[in-house]
């Protein structure tokens, strides 16, 4: 009786001696997010808000989480990541994350929703995490927490090289040079031909007005 009391007892010291020890091993969990677009994003980028919610409120959570909810704040087409959480003690905790929609309404904001089970596990150096990131309510494990969302595509309106109101009634407006080359070309001709049509009454007026007058009736 006295030698189980004794083991006992050693049991009991051995095990409130590892404690403090077993309390001092912590391990920082951080879960990364990133936050893509496709489509015209706004000129100034967008921020929306990415919240962590733990399944059970006294589940391990980063400062400042208020009753196992903990929201960030993130700009469209960047990378970031929750403050890291401190763990102490082996145990599955579970969360999950999640888009705020923003505030622009042509914007198709990414809904799904993710499940992050952290699970913490003793090894022989002490503690290690197990992440596994699934969409909620699957159970295909996944890379990592990334959201898209989808801007609209703004087709720009073409532009006309000349607005219908600055042409002139015509329409000639930038051939004028052109049709007034052609005037004088038109005028030439005629004269030259107006000419050319003269020439022999000129030729009878030389000769005395005889049609019939020949050089060798000299």
């Amino acid at each position: 009786m006295k030698k189980c009391l004794t083991l006992l007892l050693a049991a009991l010291v051995a095990t409130v001696c590892m404690l403090p020890a077993w309390a001092a091993n912590v391990v920082y969990v951080s879960l990364p997010v990133t936050v893509r677009a496709s489509g015209d994003q706004p000129d100034v980028p967008e921020m929306v808000a990415i919240v962590l919610t733990a399944e059970d409120e006294s589940a391990p959570m980063p400062v400042g989480a208020d009753n196992g909810v903990y929201t960030m704040s993130m700009q469209v087409g960047s990378q970031s990541a929750f403050p890291d959480i401190a763990y102490t003690e082996p145990g599955n905790y579970f969360y999950t994350v999640r888009q705020e929609p923003g505030s622009t309404g042509d914007c198709v904001y990414d809904a799904i929703c993710y499940a992050v089970e952290v699970c913490i596990a003793p090894g022989d150096d002490g503690i290690y995490p197990v992440i596994v990131v699934q969409e909620f309510g699957s159970s295909i494990k996944l890379d990592g927490i990334v959201f898209l969302n989808a801007y609209p595509v703004v087709t720009p309106t073409p532009v006309p090289t000349r607005p219908p109101s600055d042409l002139p009634a015509t329409g000639v407006e930038d051939y004028w040079m052109f049709y007034l080359g052609g005037a004088a070309a038109c005028l030439l001709l005629a004269a030259f031909m107006l000419r050319i049509l003269l020439r022999p009454e000129e030729a009878n007026a030389a000769d005395g007005g005889n049609p019939f007058r020949r050089d060798d009736d000299e």
